[in-house]
């Protein structure tokens, strides 16, 4: 190997070595800002207490805090409770004052991705706690809008569809724990509690069509219409 070859062979070591470095760092950072949004407490919505109660409440993360045209879209008065990055341990401490106090009609949780994304990045036995708290959680989320003579619809939680190269490393294979996470709430349908599974609406020839999402996560205006009419559908009922 020529000097020139050395030279290189140890700048292309060097900058692997480097990334390498980069890459786990920002990974542990990126987790412990995930682990700090399964804090109750951490975020929440401003008070609402003097405004009168709407029909339906849009309850949960980003998915419901991205639902912009909902009341044009269900034809009915609409709040909004949704808060980016939000997960069901903070879901359900503000619960009480966000949806329940509010008295609407109707709330639509959209919630469970956040957990279980995080879940993702930790291994076995924490994933499986994490996952396990989320299903507790909307469980009683659930229960207490029942109790309090509250319509519950429930969308399925959708999978990360086609993330880019650095989530697919982050969040690895959620699959299973979003199948088991639906099943935990399919299980509760029945005595107010509809559960919308929208897979029904948003796959087409198979799998999540691309222009039902703006990015792995997140809805498109086309993907909220489609949620929009499924919703209309079971509120006909």
């Amino acid at each position: 190997m020529t000097k020139r070859q050395k030279f290189w062979f140890r700048a292309v070591l060097a900058l692997l070595a480097v990334a390498t470095i980069a890459y786990f760092a920002a990974r542990a950072a990126y987790i412990q800002y995930r682990v700090g949004h399964l804090t109750p407490g951490w975020a929440s919505v401003a008070d609402r207490s003097s405004l009168p109660s709407p029909d339906i409440i849009l309850f949960g993360d980003s998915r419901a805090a991205r639902f912009n045209e909902a009341e044009a879209l269900l034809g009915r008065r609409v709040e909004n409770a949704g808060i980016g990055g939000d997960t069901t341990p903070n879901m359900l401490a503000r619960l009480q004052k966000d949806v329940i106090e509010r008295k609407p009609q109707t709330v639509v949780i959209f919630a469970g991705i956040n957990d279980l994304n995080t879940a993702a990045m930790h291994d076995d036995g924490e994933r499986a706690g994490i996952v396990a708290m989320a299903q507790a959680n909307l469980s009683a989320m659930i229960a207490a809008c029942r109790d309090a003579g509250i319509e519950v619809i429930v969308p399925s939680v959708t999978p990360p569809v086609r993330p880019d190269f650095l989530r697919a490393i982050m969040w690895g294979n959620t699959g299973a724990d979003v199948e088991a996470l639906n099943q935990t709430l399919a299980a509760m349908e029945g005595d107010g509690v509809v559960y919308l599974p929208l897979e029904m609406v948003l796959i087409d020839g198979g799998e999540y069509g691309q222009e039902n999402f703006v990015d792995a996560l997140h809805y498109s205006p086309l993907g909220y219409e489609r949620i929009a009419a499924a919703l209309r559908g079971v509120m006909d009922d």
